[in-house]
C-alpha cells in the first residue's frame, strides 16, 4: 500500500486553505482573522520527531502565533464542531478550544479573550468563534492557531516570494509532515548540489553532503538576488541538523500548480531526473499510484511519487505526452445552481466531465435549501423540489468517477422569499355618493390579513376584507386626495405593500330658477334655489355685477336680490354656492332692468255718430308693449287696440 500525501495550501491571496482530509475530499478552509498576517513565533515541529509531539515540541507550543489586537474577531475557517473548551486561567492557553471539522481535521485557538460559543456547538464556516486576547502564559496580544490532524504542521513559503520567518506571505504553503519528511531523498550516493548560502555560491563540505536516504526536510523556498529559485533544507549530520540550500530545478515544492493529486491509471518508465536529461528508470510510477503535479514547463511535468518499499517520495520529470498517457484527466464540475424562490417549483444542475464514468455525486459539506434534494443521473448532479424557507445556503458537491478521481465545488443558492402580487387599484368616488370597489392578493397561503401601514383612507370610507380581496367602502364625506398604503401578510409570514391613491370629488350643487326682470324705481325682490348638497349653504357672486340697487342675501337653500333698481340695463353675473361638504355649483344669469314707462298724447274730443281714431304712444320701456283699460269705462262704440 502506497503512502498518501496530505497536502494543505494555504493561499492568502484568496484568503483560503486547501487541504486533501482523510475522507478523501478537499475542504477549503478561511484563514481565521482576515488582514492579519504577521507571525511573531513560529513552532512548528520538534527537532528530534515531527510526528512525536501536538501541542507542545521541545518544551514551544507548535503552530503558528499570529499577530492581532485584543479583541479581533476570530471567524470558523469551515464548518465544524466545539469541542475542549476551557479556562485555564493565566497558565497555559488561558481560554482556548478547537474545532472538529468536517473532513476530520481540528483547528485549534488559544490566549483568547472571550468566547462566542461553547461546547459541542455546531458552527459554520465565517462565524465569529472567539475574540483575541493575551490570556494564560502569553507576553502579549496574539492569536495562537494550530491546524492538525493530530500530526503536526511545517510551514513553506511560495517560490515567488522571498523566503521570511515573520511574515505570511501571499503563497505561504502549508504541509502535514506525515509522509513528507523525506522528499528530498536521493534515490542512490550523494548529492553535491548543496550551499551554505541562498544564492548557491558557496558548496558545504563534503562531509556533510547531503547522501542516500537522509530525512531532508524542505523548510523554505524563495527567490535570490540573481533570480534563481531555491530551496531552503533541514539535513542530519550525525544526532543534529544543519540548513541548506538548494536550486530548485533540482527539487521543487509540492503546490505551485494548483491541482488536486491524481491516482495514475498506467505504468511509466520515462522519468527523467532532469528536463531531457536521460531516462531514469529505476523507479515507475505504477498504475494506482498518487501521483502529484508540481510544475509545468515548456511541455515537461515535474511530478512527486511514492517509491515502491520505501517511506519517501521521488520528484520527476515527464515528458507531456507521457504524462498524458499515464494520468487520468482531471475531473472537473460545469455550471453553477440558479437562484429560487420559497414556493415555486425548482430544478436545476451541474455535471462532470473528463472523468470515467459512471460518477457518484454526494453532498461534501454545507445544507441545501429546505425543500430541495439532490438526485443524480449519468453526468449531472439535479437540485429540485420546492423551496420552503428564504436564505442564502452555501454546500459543496463532490464528484468521484469511475477510477476514484475526484472533484469538488462550492456553490452559492439564494432563495427569495415568496413575493405577493396585489393587483388592481381603487377608484375615485365623490362626496355623499355611496362608494366600494376591491384590489385581491395571489401568490401566497390563505388566510391572509390585510392593514393600512401609513396614509389615511378618504373620511367615511372602511377597510374589509375576505379571501384574496381588501374592500374599501362607505359614503365619502369629504373631498381630497388620499395617500395610504396597505400590507397584505400570508399564513406563512410572507407579505408586500401596495400604495394608492384616491380622489374624493366634490358634490355638484344644481341652482335652480332665474331672476325675473326689474323696473328702474320699484321695488324688486327675487330668488333661486339650490339642491343636492348639505346645509349650511355659502353663495357668493364669482362674477359679473348685480344691478344697482340690489343686493344679496341667502337663507337655507334660497339666495335673494332685493333692493330698488336704479339704473336700466342688461347685467350678466354669476353665483356660486357652496354646502357644507365642499361640493359646489355655479349658474350664470343674465337680469333686465327697465326703465320707468311714459304715455305721451292724449286723445282728442269726439261727436256722437262720426267716426273716431286717435292715439297715444308709450316711451321708456321695452316692446313689445301691452296695453289694458286699468279702470273707467271707454265711451260706448269705441275699442282700445294696440301695436308697437
Amino acid at each position: 500500500m502506497k503512502s498518501k500525501k496530505v497536502l494543505c495550501l494555504i493561499v492568502l491571496t484568496l484568503c483560503s486553505i486547501l487541504l486533501s482530509s482523510k475522507q478523501g475530499y478537499a475542504e477549503v478552509f478561511d484563514w481565521p482573522v482576515p488582514g492579519y498576517t504577521t507571525l511573531t513565533t513560529t513552532y512548528y515541529y520538534s527537532s528530534g520527531n515531527p510526528h512525536s509531539c501536538r501541542y507542545w515540541c521541545d518544551g514551544k507550543p507548535a503552530g503558528i502565533d499570529i499577530a492581532v489586537p485584543s479583541g479581533t474577531q476570530i471567524k470558523a475557517p469551515a464548518d465544524g464542531v466545539v469541542q475542549s473548551l476551557a479556562n485555564l486561567g493565566n497558565t497555559s492557553f488561558g481560554k482556548y478550544f478547537e474545532i472538529k471539522h468536517d473532513d476530520g481535521n481540528i483547528t485549534l485557538y488559544a490566549h483568547l479573550s472571550e468566547f462566542k460559543v461553547y461546547n459541542g456547538q455546531r458552527v459554520y464556516r465565517g462565524d465569529v468563534i472567539a475574540l483575541s486576547g493575551s490570556t494564560g502564559n502569553s507576553t502579549g496580544p496574539h492569536l495562537h492557531f494550530e491546524m492538525s490532524n493530530y500530526d503536526t504542521y511545517r510551514y513553506y513559503f511560495d517560490s515567488n516570494y522571498p523566503e521570511s520567518d515573520t511574515t505570511i506571505n501571499p503563497g505561504l504553503r502549508m504541509l502535514n509532515t506525515t509522509n513528507y519528511a523525506k522528499t528530498f531523498t536521493l534515490t542512490s550516493g550523494r548529492y553535491t548540489g548543496v550551499y551554505t548560502n541562498s544564492n548557491l555560491t558557496t558548496r558545504v563540505s563534503a562531509n556533510a553532503w547531503t547522501g542516500e536516504n537522509d530525512e531532508d526536510w524542505i523548510t523554505g523556498v524563495g527567490r535570490n538576488s540573481s533570480g534563481v529559485l531555491y530551496a531552503r533544507i533541514s539535513y542530519p549530520v550525525g544526532s543534529s541538523r544543519q540548513t541548506a540550500y538548494v536550486n530548485l530545478h533540482d527539487v521543487f515544492v509540492p503546490g505551485n500548480v494548483n491541482e488536486e493529486p491524481k491516482t495514475a491509471v498506467a505504468k511509466s518508465k520515462a522519468l527523467y531526473k532532469r528536463k531531457n536529461s536521460g531516462q531514469n528508470s529505476d523507479y515507475w510510477i505504477d498504475a494506482g499510484d498518487t501521483v502529484y503535479l508540481l510544475t509545468k514547463d515548456d511541455g515537461w511535468y515535474q511530478v512527486m511519487y511514492p517509491i515502491t518499499g520505501y517511506s519517501y517520495w521521488r520528484i520527476a520529470w515527464l515528458p507531456e505526452s507521457e504524462y498524458n498517457r499515464i494520468m487520468p484527466s482531471p475531473v472537473t464540475i460545469k455550471y453553477t445552481f440558479k437562484n429560487g424562490t420559497v414556493g415555486t417549483s425548482y430544478s436545476d444542475w451541474v455535471s462532470a466531465s473528463n472523468g470515467t464514468y459512471p460518477y457518484t455525486w454526494t453532498k461534501a459539506s454545507g445544507s441545501l435549501p429546505p425543500g430541495l434534494s439532490l438526485s443524480s443521473s449519468g453526468t449531472t448532479a439535479t437540485l429540485s423540489g420546492t423551496p420552503t424557507q428564504a436564505g442564502t445556503y452555501n454546500f459543496a458537491l463532490k464528484v468521484t468517477d469511475k477510477n476514484g478521481n475526484t472533484a469538488i465545488n462550492l456553490f452559492t443558492i439564494i432563495i427569495e422569499p415568496k413575493t405577493l402580487a396585489i393587483s388592481y387599484t381603487f377608484k375615485n368616488g365623490t362626496i355623499g355618493t355611496s362608494y366600494s370597489d376591491y384590489v385581491t392578493v395571489s401568490g401566497g397561503t390563505s388566510p391572509y390579513t390585510w392593514k393600512k401601514t401609513s396614509g389615511s383612507v378618504p373620511p367615511g370610507l372602511s377597510l374589509s376584507s375576505s379571501g384574496t380581496k381588501a374592500t374599501l367602502s362607505g359614503t365619502p364625506t369629504k373631498a381630497g386626495t388620499y395617500d395610504f398604503t396597505l400590507k397584505v401578510t400570508d399564513n406563512n409570514g410572507y407579505n408586500n405593500t401596495k400604495s394608492f391613491s384616491i380622489i374624493i370629488e366634490p358634490k355638484t350643487l344644481a341652482i335652480s330658477y332665474t331672476f325675473k326682470t326689474g323696473t328702474v324705481g320699484t321695488s324688486y325682490s327675487d330668488y333661486v334655489t339650490v339642491s343636492g348638497g348639505t346645509s349650511p349653504y355659502t353663495w357668493k357672486k364669482s362674477s359679473g355685477s348685480f344691478p344697482p340697487g340690489l343686493s344679496l342675501t341667502y337663507s337655507g337653500t334660497r339666495a335673494t336680490l332685493s333692493g330698488t333698481p336704479t339704473k336700466a340695463g342688461t347685467y350678466d353675473f354669476t353665483l356660486k354656492v357652496t354646502d357644507n361638504s365642499g361640493g359646489s355649483g355655479t349658474k350664470s344669469f343674465s337680469m333686465v332692468i327697465t326703465p320707468v314707462v311714459s304715455i305721451n298724447w292724449i286723445f282728442k274730443k269726439g261727436t256722437e255718430g262720426t267716426s273716431y281714431s286717435d292715439w297715444v304712444s308709450v316711451s321708456g320701456g321695452t316692446s313689445p308693449y301691452t296695453w289694458k283699460k286699468s279702470s273707467g269705462s271707454f265711451p260706448p262704440g269705441l275699442k282700445l287696440t294696440y301695436s308697437g
